[in-house]
């Protein structure tokens, strides 16, 4: 930082890695402090829609799901199911990403109608986009999974279960484990 600059692209990507680690540590709002820092540069530096700066976001975003700040996980989650939409197009793996993981907050806040409608809608687009064993495709189905199973529906729940483990085992070998 002191001889680029902590503006530098250089500095910002080790600025990312850095928040990274430190989020895999559980230092949480640390990590969040450094992505925003992050984010906050790359969007005055890069724009909005670069690459960079909509991973910074992506990472943020993941954070606050994984810290349970459902409602800033959501409204940034959408805000980048909208931008991946308008500048990569619909069907590109990064908006994929990002509409699986709306469906999955929005799972978890129990809005179940609107989650089913992302589940679906994320699922459609992975297989058409990615094939069926794609690790992102059986990500979105155990997401879906999830969301059955949320809503009682346990007998479709196992059902994708069942359908989903044995491509896990085909792609990832046969100690390949769900926890993983």
């Amino acid at each position: 930082q002191e001889l680029l600059g902590h503006q530098a692209a250089l500095t910002l990507q080790s600025k990312q890695c850095l928040a990274n680690a430190m989020a895999n540590l559980g230092e949480a709002e640390n990590a969040k402090s450094l992505f925003t820092e992050v984010r906050l540069a790359r969007e005055k530096i890069l724009g909005a829609t670069h690459p960079d700066t909509l991973n910074t976001r992506y990472s943020l975003a993941s954070l606050y799901l994984l810290d349970a700040e459902l409602p800033r996980a959501k409204e940034e989650f959408a805000a980048l199911t909208s931008l991946a939409r308008d500048t990569l197009g619909p069907g590109h793996p990064f908006w994929i990403r990002c509409l699986a993981q709306l469906a999955t907050v929005t799972t978890r806040m129990g809005e179940l109608k609107r989650s089913g409608e992302l589940h679906s809608e994320a699922l459609r687009e992975a297989k058409k986009t990615l094939g069926d064993l794609h690790p992102l495709t059986l990500a979105i189905q155990l997401g879906l999974a999830e969301d059955k199973a949320t809503r009682q529906d346990h007998l479709n729940a196992v059902q994708i279960y069942n359908d989903t483990l044995p491509k896990l085992l085909q792609i990832y070998g046969e100690d390949y484990s769900p926890a993983q």
